[in-house]
């Protein structure tokens, strides 16, 4: 009953300001494609072999190819705005290959501080629970930009918390149902 009241609230306050659930269908073969893309790039062993240098080279060139087509380009699967494909393709691929670089490189470069030793493990966390960035990721964004001003970084990592209490919920959600089931 609390998640109907959750949601009703949830849909009213979206309304009022014009924010809306556009997951078009359309964009389901392109997502289910980035991620299976994604969990076979994960196998890659290409990255095993660098070193923390190489390591941060890759990483400082993928940012920098990412940022460039994200300039002209703007992939937004929340609003159907996967087009043109190709450019917006080789910015997600890359952004994942730079992902995937910062943290080997972290786990590396033997890094002491344990806030930044962490990072590898909260990227694995978020990465787990691909569905549930892409299914809300933009949502929780944008309801940041509505309610609070926040500068960038700030807003990305209230998203990267936000993704990983979702991920628990939802991880909690389906352990249940299996031990419900089971009985």
């Amino acid at each position: 009953m609390a998640i109907c009241d959750f949601a009703s609230f949830l849909g009213i306050d979206m309304s009022s300001f014009r924010l809306q659930l556009p997951w078009a269908l359309s964009t389901v073969p392109y997502a289910i494609f980035m991620i299976v893309i994604g969990s076979k790039m994960r196998n890659c062993k290409l990255l095993e072999f660098s070193s923390p240098r190489q390591l941060l080279v890759i990483v400082l060139i993928s940012a920098l190819i990412v940022a460039l087509l994200s300039h002209f380009w703007m992939l937004d699967m929340f609003l159907n705005r996967i087009l043109p494909i190709f450019p917006q393709t080789i910015a997600a691929l890359v952004g994942t290959y730079m992902v995937f670089s910062l943290s080997k490189l972290i786990d590396k470069a033997k890094v002491k501080n344990p806030i930044i030793a962490f990072i590898p493990r909260i990227l694995q966390i978020v990465g787990k629970e691909t569905f549930i960035v892409v299914a809300f990721s933009q949502l929780i964004i944008r309801m940041i930009n509505e309610y609070f001003i926040l500068n960038s970084i700030i807003k990305y990592l209230v998203l990267v918390v936000i993704l990983c209490l979702l991920g628990v919920v939802k991880n909690k959600i389906v352990k249940l149902l299996c031990i419900v089931q089971t009985k």
